[in-house]
C-alpha cells in the first residue's frame, strides 16, 4: 500500500478552491496552531490543561505507589501470620515438653 501523494480535498476556510496541496494544508495547520498558541486565553487554558495533566500523572503515580505499598504490606502481614502460626505450633510443642518434664519431676518426687 502506498501513501497518497499530490493533492487532496481539504476545506480550508480561506481557500478559494477545494483542492489543496499537502504543503498548503500543513502551512494552514501550523499558522492556525501558531495563532492559537499566541492567544493568551488559549495559552492559559493550555497551561491549565498541562498542569492538570501533570497533576493527574502525579496522582496516578502516587496511587500506583500506594497500591504497591499496600500489596507489600499485605505480603508482610501474611508472612507475619505464617510466623505466628509457626510460633504457636512451637509453643504448643514446648508446652508439651515442659508438661512431660513436670510430670517426670512429680513422679520422681513421689518415689522419694
Amino acid at each position: 500500500m502506498t501513501s497518497p501523494t499530490g493533492s487532496f480535498e481539504f476545506g480550508i476556510p480561506c481557500s478559494t478552491s477545494r483542492i489543496t496541496s499537502h504543503r498548503d494544508a500543513d502551512q494552514y495547520q501550523n499558522e492556525t496552531l501558531g495563532r492559537l498558541r499566541s492567544d493568551s486565553e488559549v495559552s492559559n487554558i493550555t497551561e491549565k490543561f498541562l498542569a492538570h495533566g501533570t497533576l493527574l500523572d502525579a496522582t496516578n503515580s502516587l496511587f500506583q505507589d500506594g497500591l504497591e505499598s499496600s500489596n507489600h504490606t499485605r505480603t508482610l502481614l501474611q508472612d507475619i501470620g505464617d510466623d505466628v502460626a509457626v510460633l504457636r505450633q512451637e509453643f504448643d510443642e514446648i508446652k508439651l515438653v515442659v508438661q512431660e518434664i513436670i510430670e517426670g519431676m512429680e513422679n520422681g518426687l513421689r518415689k522419694i
